[in-house]
This record gives structure tokens, C-alpha cells and sequence, in this order.
């Protein structure tokens, strides 16, 4: 789901759009690319945002939820929606030079909730202020895949961890998360 046109800053991290695409609505580009690398593929389009009228409707019957999101209040609404619609969601995230994946279980506990109790009142660093490495983009974007993949096929043990990259130090490293006492959405 998305409203965007493809703009020559998304370039760099956002690897199916190229320069010809600039100006094209985001959906009419990605479906356009996938279709050209993967003809056999078949792509549903959602056109407009993920808000809190649309947001149950876009998770329901899915098999699993992959929050690519760039922002906060998307995020929590995407990880609100598919605990009511028991759908496991995968939430990925890149900012400067560090990614953060995590899959939340369909009946799900610890979610993101656990992490963030709420969206961050100052909002908290997002690509347009702070930056982003286009690696790190694919990195986060490969975790998050992997993730979803090991959930379509059963493998429960993605859940109950936050995995992080560090692309500074080429670190990648795996940190349990805990369900919170009292947390609003799992608890």
C-alpha cells in the first residue's frame, strides 16, 4: 500500500526504481519492475495509506504482514491492526547505518508494543532527517524476507527477538525481547 511517486532521493535505497521512474506513482513502478524480473508473479495493489479506517481491511487474510514503514504512528497502527486480525508481522526498519527487524507472532507476545509502549512524542529519527545507507536499506530488507519465509514455512523460531545490523562494524546481532507486564497490545 502506498500513495508515492518515486522520487530521484529513493534511488539509492530503493533498488527496483530507476531514473526512468521518477515522477511515476511507487505502486504503477514496483508492480511494472516485479512484473519485468518476475513474470509469473501476481501483484495486488493497494493504492492510498495504511490509517486507521483502511488499516484492518489491508492486514485481513493476510498470511503474513511486512511493515516496511517510515514512521512511527504507521508502525504501531500496522502492529495494532494485525494483533486484532491475528496476522504475524515482520517490522523492519533502516536509519543512517543500522537496521532493526523484528517478527511478531499471530497471537503474538512480545510485540512491538513490548519495544515502544507508544509513538515516541519527539518521533524519533526517520530517513528524511537523519539518512540512510542503501545497503542498509537491502540488509533490513533481506532480514525482513528471510523472516517472513521462515513464518510462511512453520519456523516459529523467528519470534521473541529483535535482530540488529550494524553497518559500521558489519555486525549483525540477534537480542531476546521479553513480553512486558501490562503491555496494552499483548499483555
Amino acid at each position: 500500500s502506498d500513495d508515492d511517486r518515486v522520487e530521484k532521493s529513493n534511488l539509492h535505497r530503493q533498488i527496483l526504481f530507476g531514473d526512468e521512474d521518477v515522477g511515476r506513482p511507487k505502486l504503477d513502478a514496483f508492480a511494472a519492475a516485479l512484473a519485468r524480473r518476475f513474470p509469473g508473479v501476481d501483484v495486488e495493489l493497494h493504492r492510498g495509506r495504511a490509517l486507521p479506517a483502511t488499516a484492518m481491511e489491508l492486514v485481513a487474510g493476510a498470511a503474513v504482514v511486512i511493515d516496511a514503514t517510515d514512521n512511527f504512528a504507521t508502525r504501531f497502527l500496522l502492529a495494532d491492526a494485525c494483533a486484532l486480525a491475528r496476522v504475524p508481522v515482520v517490522h523492519a526498519a533502516a536509519v543512517r547505518w543500522s537496521a532493526t527487524v523484528m517478527a511478531v507472532a499471530a497471537r503474538g507476545a512480545p510485540c512491538y508494543r513490548c519495544l515502544f509502549e507508544d509513538v515516541p512524542s519527539e518521533g524519533g529519527p526517520d530517513c528524511a532527517t537523519a539518512g540512510v545507507a542503501g545497503p542498509v536499506c537491502g540488509v533490513a530488507g533481506a532480514l525482513a524476507a528471510d523472516r517472513a519465509l521462515r513464518i510462511l514455512a512453520g519456523d516459529a523460531s523467528v519470534f521473541g527477538a529483535i535482530v540488529t545490523f550494524d553497518g559500521l562494524r558489519d555486525a549483525l546481532r540477534s537480542v531476546p525481547v521479553r513480553a512486558r507486564p501490562g503491555c496494552a497490545l499483548c499483555g
